[in-house]
């Protein structure tokens, strides 16, 4: 099972900052900067799972479309990511992952409870790009701009051991716990129990 997410025209994520620059011969670089609104139901369907990103779209033109295929045409890294939530009915974001308690948990009944909100600020490079994909990118004199990223879902296993990928965010939203590595992966925890790095 994959899910793509669009960011252009995405009424829930606002991007301030989209900057993509390839960088020949195999490499591009990214700084992405905005806001993403999560609802309890839209972090319900991912909790428990970890998503793999395995493509991302760039957008060259109006008209002309880049995909970077992950898994056979690039390797993600993450370098910085900075991450604030905004809970229901705060006025400031609370910096680098405070806890945001479900809004189901403060006000029972509710069907369609406020969301939360990440302000977000993630930089990375992909490397290994083909350089087929690399002159796609520099065809253009527009530097491309994000324009989606696919994920690939699958059921969320812990490691029993080995070198894990180091995590670059850790924060709580909405009851569930959320991890991201430096390959990009995300793993959602479960409001009844956290799947993510044991603290022990």
């Amino acid at each position: 099972m994959s899910v793509t997410v669009s960011i252009v025209g995405n009424d829930d994520i606002r991007v301030s900052t989209d900057t993509v620059e390839p960088h020949p011969p195999d490499a591009i670089s990214f700084a992405v900067e905005g806001t993403v609104t999560i609802t309890e139901a839209l972090l319900g369907q991912f909790e428990g799972t970890t998503l793999e990103p395995v493509a991302v779209d760039l957008a060259v033109d109006d008209s002309e479309f880049v995909t970077v295929d992950l898994r056979d045409d690039g390797r993600l890294r993450l370098e910085t990511i900075d991450v604030g939530i905004e809970p229901p009915d705060a006025g400031d974001l609370v910096p680098d992952g405070d806890t945001v308690r479900s809004p189901i948990e403060s006000a029972a009944g509710l069907s369609d409870p406020e969301p939360g909100v990440i302000a977000f600020t993630v930089e990375g490079v992909i490397e290994g790009i083909s350089p087929a994909t690399i002159d796609d990118l520099t065809r253009s004199d527009r530097q491309p701009t994000l324009e989606s990223i696919t994920f690939a879902v699958e059921d969320s296993i812990r490691s029993d051991g080995g070198r894990e990928d180091d995590i670059v965010a850790e924060f709580t939203l909405l009851g569930c716990g959320i991890v991201v590595r430096r390959n990009g992966t995300v793993t959602i925890g479960t409001r009844s129990g956290w799947i993510g790095e044991s603290t022990s």
